[in-house]
């Protein structure tokens, strides 16, 4: 059986990050909350630049988190982590953007185009003059 290494909470920066990896693998939500707070600044500066709102980032951040976290036995721990979430995240946040526009861009092929809707306003008040 393996001991676990107790890593005080203030340290996050300082702890080796492979070290930390093998202990996620192996189970310890403890490392992996010291993951999640060495990276989660970063991770919400480029979910927020990439959604645009607050609250989608953060339900993005924490559902990168998670996928991660779902995915992390099969993560190389000899590679970095931070390029591998990063990926993560983004790849998350696009394919939320898409999803997001799908929605719009049917909205917007249901609806006449501007200028027809323009033509018509000026035919309905042209009628009452």
């Amino acid at each position: 059986m393996s001991a676990v290494i107790a890593i005080p909470t203030d340290s996050v920066g300082s702890t080796d990050e492979r070290e930390l990896l093998v202990r996620v693998q192996a189970g310890d939500r403890g490392a992996f909350d010291l993951l999640v707070r060495r990276y989660l600044p970063r991770a919400r500066v480029i979910a927020r630049r990439l959604l645009q709102d607050p609250d989608d980032a953060d339900d993005l951040v924490q559902d990168a988190f998670l996928r991660a976290l779902e995915r992390i036995a099969s993560f190389d721990v000899s590679r970095a982590f931070e390029p591998w979430f990063t990926r993560l995240l983004m790849n998350l946040g696009l394919d939320q953007r898409r999803k997001r526009m799908v929605p719009r861009l049917h909205h917007l092929r249901n609806e006449k185009p501007v200028c027809e809707q323009a033509h018509h306003g000026l035919a309905i008040r042209e009628q009452g003059a």
